[in-house]
């Protein structure tokens, strides 16, 4: 019931965002013809990426009932360990089953937003993170139990599917073992270490080499890229939202509180949690500060605050049971916001976006998509709006470059920033404040479709209305021929 509820109020989306760096693969998987003049996927096919086990897992159940319900119902399975297993971490810690609850949805329907750098526990759609968190759930659980080899089993699975996130986790148990007053504390550390190790080795092996074989410069300039042009928001502290500093920092600062005065028994690993936390996101912060380019920034530590939020419905849910008056209040609340939140997204006219599911609401852009996937040549190449994150996964058609979808590496980077100048008349030495999207935008719609610079691409994909303007007339240039033509949406045939 907690992940339909949790559905309805945040949505699901399939085939689009963040999906466009995983789902590509999957299809290419199932239909070897596809995608074979593609810049992303032809990368993607010489090396080792972190998608390797996530889109090995989608591919083999997709085989047999579809990519869609595969996502779908995975995507579904790892929601269910997520909550199933919070649950029991909060029984763990409060001694109370109604209390465990409401810590569960204060986390999921409230907590979760409150986080820096644009993370959040559990996403609207199925990717490695869903599998890495939701296993780092069931491995904190494990711990807490000291129940060590299972604890280091689930974090060294969760490491295939998410390196960093099973990293970072793996850092905070292992502050957890060293600050225990178990007898057998060493061996504990031994075990974990041993474990985790041999399993993650799997991801982590064949990624440090593809990582670090690149010289100095290249893989300074490369990181540059990655953290002020592609992923302005997720890498360096300095650029992350104030605003974002300000809500986390006074809900920790509540909570924390809450928990000095709460009667829940044994808060020791909640403080060496946070603490720990705390720590290396401070030392990171530091670190880039002083040089904003170093590979350091390739940790993303920042991810770690979303386990700081797992932990932070306890003791604000301890103060909520300190009296009747809040219990009812809370419960009010909570209840009128979630309420609220579902029929907005129910009668919002963004409907088609907010619950993707089978086709249920259809958009002029999906649309689009599968017409040009049933009546192009599955070896065409597109060129379309930066904007458009559900290209590949939709119409199924290769692109010289992908805003969304890349590959975390020097090389590639430095291959991606060339594209974007070429294709998209992207000037980086404007780019500023994360507007490099804006950027792509403005030169993709002012660019000339029939320049040599395009001889490569056989098709381009425009938006009718961009912005609030239609597009300039520059894109109807005398060699680009209309192949077709609906009401939001014109394709020009340049070959």
């Amino acid at each position: 019931m907690s992940s339909i509820l949790y559905v309805l109020v945040n949505g699901y989306s399939f085939n689009t965002g963040d999906q466009a760096e995983h789902l590509p693969q999957v299809y290419q998987r199932l239909n070897a013809a596809l995608f074979q003049n593609d810049f992303f996927l032809t990368y993607y096919n010489q090396t080792f990426t972190v998608r390797f086990y996530y889109v090995e897992t989608v591919a083999f159940f997709s085989k047999y009932i579809g990519v869609e319900t595969t996502c779908l119902l995975l995507f579904s399975i790892c929601l269910f360990l997520s909550i199933y297993y919070f649950q029991k971490i909060a029984c763990y810690f409060l001694e109370n089953e109604m209390k465990a609850w409401l810590a569960t949805f204060l986390l999921f329907f409230v907590i979760r937003y409150f986080t820096i750098g644009g993370n959040h526990l559990q996403d609207t759609m199925l990717t490695g993170s869903s599998f890495a968190e939701a296993l780092s759930i069931v491995a904190f659980n494990f711990a807490l139990r000291n129940k060590v080899c299972l604890s280091a089993f689930f974090c060294g699975v969760a490491a295939l599917f998410q390196p960093l996130i099973a990293l970072q986790v793996a850092a905070i148990l292992f502050a957890l073992l060293i600050f225990s007053k178990e007898i057998n504390r060493n061996k504990n550390i031994l075990i974990f270490s041993l474990i985790f190790s041999l399993i993650s080795a799997f991801i982590f092996v064949p990624i440090a080499q593809k990582q670090f074989n690149i010289s100095t410069i290249d893989a300074a300039t490369a990181n540059k890229i990655l953290f002020d042009f592609r992923g302005y928001l997720h890498y360096l502290p300095q650029n992350f939202l104030i605003r974002d500093y300000l809500l986390f920092g006074l809900i920790l600062f509540f909570t924390t509180y809450c928990l000095i005065k709460s009667k829940i028994q044994n808060k020791k690993p909640l403080f060496i949690i946070g603490i720990s936390i705390l720590t290396m996101c401070c030392i990171y912060s530091f670190v880039l500060i002083l040089n904003p380019v170093s590979t350091v920034g390739k940790f993303q530590l920042y991810k770690s605050i979303v386990w700081i939020n797992l932990f932070l419905s306890l003791p604000l849910t301890a103060f909520v049971f300190e009296n009747k008056l809040r219990i009812k209040l809370c419960i009010v609340v909570l209840s009128l916001c979630i309420s609220i939140k579902i029929f907005s997204n129910i009668l919002s006219n963004n409907l088609d976006n907010t619950y993707r599911i089978y086709s249920l609401n259809k958009s002029s852009e999906k649309s689009i998509h599968e017409w040009i996937n049933k009546n192009t040549p599955v070896e065409s190449k597109f060129l379309v709006p930066p904007n458009d994150e559900s290209f590949s996964c939709e119409a199924k058609q290769s692109m010289p470059v992908n805003y969304k979808a890349v590959i975390h590496e020097p090389e590639f980077m430095l291959e991606w920033k060339k594209r974007m100048e070429q294709y998209y008349s992207v000037d980086f030495t404007k780019v500023e404040n994360g507007n490099c999207m804006n950027l792509a935008m403005q030169g993709f719609y002012n660019t000339d479709f029939s320049s040599k610079i395009l001889n490569d691409v056989d098709f381009v994909l425009l938006n009718k209305y961009y912005g609030n303007h239609s597009y300039p007339d520059i894109c109807l240039h005398s060699k680009s021929q209309v192949f077709y033509e609906d009401t939001n949406w014109k394709i020009l045939k340049l070959k």
